[in-house]
């Protein structure tokens, strides 16, 4: 398909579900309408997308570990898109053709197998992504090789029974409004030298959570792990 938009747009709710067909290039794709209920949109195998992805609405996207690459950008301001692929950086797509813009909805990383699930931190050259609400509901979730950046009132969420991992680089954001919480029985492993939170990076030293988020949340029974050697625990009142 070289221009127009395939959008899929059917309200799905319990046990209903609208699906792509794998092993075919899109020019454009929009995710809309609403799901409820257990309802979501699908991808039958991998697919690519040359210029743009669009989600929006109340709907869910469920890409499971199927491919969703090319050079297009994603556009979200509403919507949950779920991704548990962990072979590669996700979202894999370049954005070369138009940029990532979130401004709304949720990305829900749930990759739970051996091989850690990374979060994409850049695209381009060194172009941050700039997440606007990241749920963590996965095992074996962690970052890639670059920060992860939280945009205006951004969320990072470790969800019950989810594990986040991060040993380098930092969770950081663009102003002060950003939050990051762990939920009941989630898990944050942390690796890095100046510990969980509260440092100001530096070319070779971070906290896992940059000085510019101050609003963190540990619930009851969340769990902060420091697994890393020669680390500093964070100091002061979360």
């Amino acid at each position: 398909i070289r221009c127009g938009v395939v959008e899929l747009d059917e309200n799905t709710a319990t046990s209903q579900y609208q699906r792509v067909r794998g092993g075919k290039t899109y020019f454009n794709l929009k995710v809309s309408g609403a799901s409820s209920g257990g309802g979501y949109k699908d991808i039958s195998s991998a697919i690519v997308i040359n210029n743009n992805l669009n989600i929006t609405g109340t709907s869910t996207f469920d890409t499971a570990s199927k491919g969703v690459s090319g050079n297009a950008g994603l556009t979200m301001d509403g919507g949950r898109w779920r991704n548990s692929k962990s072979s590669t950086a996700q979202p894999e797509l370049v954005a070369s053709a138009t940029p990532y813009s979130l401004t709304g909805g949720v990305m829900d990383f749930y990759g739970s197998d051996v091989g850690i699930q990374p979060i994409k931190g850049t695209y381009g050259a060194t172009l941050p992504i700039v997440y606007k609400n990241i749920e963590i509901t996965g095992t074996n979730v962690g970052k890639s090789n670059s920060n992860i950046t939280l945009g205006t009132s951004g969320t990072f969420t470790v969800k019950n029974g989810g594990t986040f991992i991060i040993n380098d680089d930092t969770i950081t954001s663009v102003d002060a409004t950003a939050s990051v919480t762990v939920e009941n029985n989630g898990t944050f492993k942390t690796g890095n030298k100046k510990g969980f939170s509260g440092f100001t990076a530096t070319f070779s030293d971070n906290s896992s959570i940059h000085s510019s988020i101050s609003n963190i949340t540990l619930d009851t029974n969340s769990i902060v792990d420091y697994t890393g050697t020669g680390q500093i625990i964070s100091q002061g009142t979360l």
